[in-house]
């Protein structure tokens, strides 16, 4: 199984679009043999979030973190647990292409950083984006608890690649929850090749 991971607080005004653009994806050709499963994280939701992800179709599951990494880490564990082998992450005001799951299934790697398409960057790390983003389970799995950062670090043995043509289109924040999927990626740019 595929994962699809959302976290979302209150993002009843985004989540639509990145739940088209997420099925979208989630129905790339290349993926017609693959249970994809999306899942919105609904973290201490008290608008219509919920109700709008729920008549998509999709996986909802209630927490109470009110951090996006927490949320983000609990829709990742009950994908894990459930079998997932790829985890796939996007945040409630993403909108991804139509070939994000199927480039980052394509790549045969542990973890795949898209691009970013509107210049939102995040301290240094210019051509990524880190919320929208995937990994092996087993590279999930080799993370330490306290710091995710270790799952793609290259020491670590797992391969990072960096898709440039694949892109996502992450929301206009520029200012991060913390402990989120940032501590993950903070280091990867700095430690791959794009050569």
């Amino acid at each position: 199984m595929i994962a699809i991971i959302v976290p979302a607080h209150n993002a009843q005004d985004t989540i639509d679009a990145c739940l088209e653009s997420l099925v979208r994806a989630a129905r790339h050709p290349a993926l017609a043999e693959d249970d994809v499963q999306i899942t919105v994280v609904l973290d201490r939701c008290d608008d219509r979030t919920g109700w709008l992800a729920r008549s998509w179709g999709v996986h909802t599951m209630d927490v109470e973190a009110g951090n996006v990494g927490a949320a983000r880490k609990a829709g990742a564990d009950a994908a894990v647990r459930a079998g997932a082998r790829w985890l796939a992450f996007a945040d409630a005001d993403s909108v991804v292409t139509q070939d994000w799951l199927a480039a980052q299934i394509r790549q045969s790697t542990d973890v795949v950083c898209p691009a970013v398409v509107d210049g939102a960057l995040d301290e240094g790390n210019a051509l990524f984006h880190a919320a929208n983003f995937g990994l092996s389970a087993k590279a999930y799995l080799a993370a330490d608890e306290r710091k995710a950062a270790q799952a793609v670090a290259p020491s670590a043995g797992q391969a990072v690649s960096p898709v440039p043509t694949m892109l996502a289109v992450p929301a206009a924040r520029t200012i991060g929850a913390g402990g989120g999927a940032k501590s993950i990626l903070q280091a990867a740019p700095r430690r791959i090749s794009m050569g």
